[in-house]
């Protein structure tokens, strides 16, 4: 059975200030990707699931600007490497906008998420975000993740290829434009989402 409410340390909480972006993605209910992680560059780029997503990770960024331009750019590539490969594919619209506290809220004496900041020594919480949304991550401050799932049954790829395919496509000159051309972008997300059986939620 997949996790119906879960509550977790979503970013390292500490050092200096670098960014990570959080991207799950939703890919034809059959199809999952072993988890793994390779290096791109500077970038390390992971891929792992959560009940019905796919969920990528790509570390670390000095600046946010740099981790905005770079999300762009993935997503773009996963576009076209799922157009190539024929598998449907849902990406989140939007990226979230962190629930940041001001002040931060207390961390072990927290009744709601005191026993997960106890394992990790926080005595204070500076926010949170879902584990569903794409997010660009600071993680240098202290954010936990909220989740909600379900259970699936899949069939698994191995990370690295997919990872060597999608390189050179993240490599070309123009491929972060795909998400800023309205017309391009709809027309690839409409066809991917063709690819998913009928009666599937697409709420990606």
């Amino acid at each position: 059975m997949g996790t119906l409410f879960s509550l977790e340390i979503g970013t390292e909480g500490s050092g200096p200030e670098r960014w990570s972006i959080w991207l799950p993605v939703r890919l034809v209910p059959s199809y999952q990707l072993q988890p793994g992680s390779v290096v791109l560059r500077d970038q390390s780029i992971s891929f792992g699931t959560r009940d019905e997503f796919t969920i990528i990770e790509v570390r670390t960024f000095d600046r946010e600007v740099e981790a905005q331009d770079f999300v762009r750019r993935l997503r773009g590539a996963l576009l076209l490497w799922a157009i190539e490969k024929k598998i449907g594919l849902l990406l989140p619209q939007d990226l979230q906008e962190l629930q940041l506290f001001n002040p931060p809220a207390p961390g072990i004496d927290n009744p709601n998420f005191g026993a997960i900041c106890k394992n990790v020594g926080w005595q204070q919480v500076d926010g949170s975000y879902d584990v569903d949304r794409a997010a660009i991550l600071p993680q240098h401050k202290r954010l936990v993740r909220f989740a909600t799932g379900q259970a699936r049954v899949f069939v698994t790829a191995k990370a690295d290829q997919t990872a060597a395919a999608l390189f050179p496509i993240l490599e070309l000159a123009n491929i972060g434009g795909i998400q800023s051309t309205a017309r391009l972008s709809l027309a690839a997300e409409t066809y991917l989402s063709s690819l998913f059986p009928i009666g599937v939620k697409h709420d990606c």
